[in-house]
């Protein structure tokens, strides 16, 4: 069914966006489904030692290609083209991964304009949109959306209310989206059923039949978790590391203030503990990782941070309340860092970031990040 989940807007910032689904979204239907089979406990239990935990959700190309949010330096072309009989706007990603460590560590922001920046000024910045490369060439995902309008019934009267005139926009129904889920404490595989698709519902207006989602899961091999931190090592040997918003991102830094991209990441503190607690988890991240440390680098001044800012909000299981409105960076923001301490644990660190983010408010959604370079 088409789910109530609109793209919305405010001067300066993104509050949602239709073709990203957040990952506090998907967790919080996940665990209201698992409900019904495991009770109300499972909230509780969530609160206070979270397992589950979830990445934003992308959309696939025609059901099967994933697509991933485009990073800063990406690009589109604001007179589409004809390509095989559809029209399709050219999409340029001129991020260059060696641009951005020469500016770090010549101190000379210009070299990333030099390379990064197209010179035909009718590509507008792309950045955060879901596309996937497909023949050799970069393709934006299309998700539809339907508007249904409604109006409001009076409790007391039975009939429509004057002036409760409202309409939802939302997911059209038969559009695929992908994502990772983590289950820590394997709540879901106890609930799973053999088919291992579980049915939720995601955002408003279930009961006027929106939402209805159909979640199947797909169990990651831990070979591939290992291949992945081969790959981060060979990314960072210089000493460097581009990383890049998988989720929106804001960091809880010094006195509980919340930075989107930090001075500097630490990885020896309570999430990095809790994470560790889990013996499976052991099996493939080290605890030398702690002594990892990375900075925030600068160029002519300037940090060397790449993308736009939303403001995400929420609604709370446990209060019935509006969560609190945090500033974030959106997915497909880029920043560079130097690996200050512990080079030979940062694989290790970065990995965990990848998997299970690096804060406590990755359990809401936040903080999920990838090593591009």
């Amino acid at each position: 069914m088409a789910i109530p989940y609109g793209e919305r807007r405010r001067e300066g910032y993104v509050l949602r966006r239709r073709d990203i689904i957040l990952g506090s979204t998907i967790r919080g239907a996940l665990i209201t489904a698992l409900m019904s089979k495991l009770g109300h406990e499972i909230i509780e239990s969530e609160l206070k030692e979270p397992g589950i935990l979830s990445t934003p959700f992308f959309p696939l190309i025609d059901g099967k290609v994933k697509t991933y949010p485009a990073e800063a330096f990406t690009f589109e072309h604001k007179i589409p083209k004809k390509i095989n009989g559809k029209e399709i706007r050219e999409i340029v990603k001129m991020l260059d991964i060696n641009a951005l460590k020469k500016a770090a560590r010549d101190n000379n922001i210009e070299i990333i304009a030099e390379k990064c920046i197209p010179d035909d000024p009718l590509f507008t910045p792309a950045v955060g949109k879901p596309i996937a490369k497909i023949n050799n060439q970069y393709i934006a995902a299309e998700v539809k959306a339907t508007r249904t309008i409604a109006v409001g019934i009076s409790k007391r009267s039975g009939r429509s209310e004057e002036g409760m005139l409202f309409t939802y926009e939302a997911i059209a129904e038969g559009q695929s989206f992908w994502g990772r889920i983590i289950d820590l404490k394997d709540v879901i595989s106890e609930a799973l059923p053999k088919s291992n698709v579980i049915e939720v519902r995601i955002g408003r207006g279930a009961s006027r039949g929106f939402g209805i989602a159909k979640l199947a899961l797909k169990e990651l091999s831990k070979g591939e978790i290992t291949k992945r931190k081969e790959e981060i090592r060979k990314k960072i040997s210089d000493g460097y590391v581009v990383l890049k918003a998988v989720a929106p991102l804001a960091v809880i830094g010094k006195n509980m203030f919340l930075e989107t991209f930090p001075e500097q990441f630490t990885f020896d503190n309570q999430w990095t503990d809790y994470i560790l607690s889990f013996d499976d988890v052991r099996e493939f991240l080290d605890e030398k990782l702690r002594e990892c440390k990375i900075e925030l680098c600068s160029a002519s001044g300037k940090k060397l941070t790449f993308g736009y800012l939303m403001e995400i909000g929420g609604w709370s299981l446990k209060s019935n309340l509006p969560k609190p409105v945090i500033r974030s960076s959106g997915p497909g923001s880029v920043a560079v860092y130097r690996i200050t301490a512990g080079l030979d644990a940062a694989p290790d660190a970065l990995l965990l970031a990848e998997v299970f983010g690096i804060d406590e408010l990755s359990i809401a959604g936040f903080n999920y990040i990838e090593v591009i370079g």
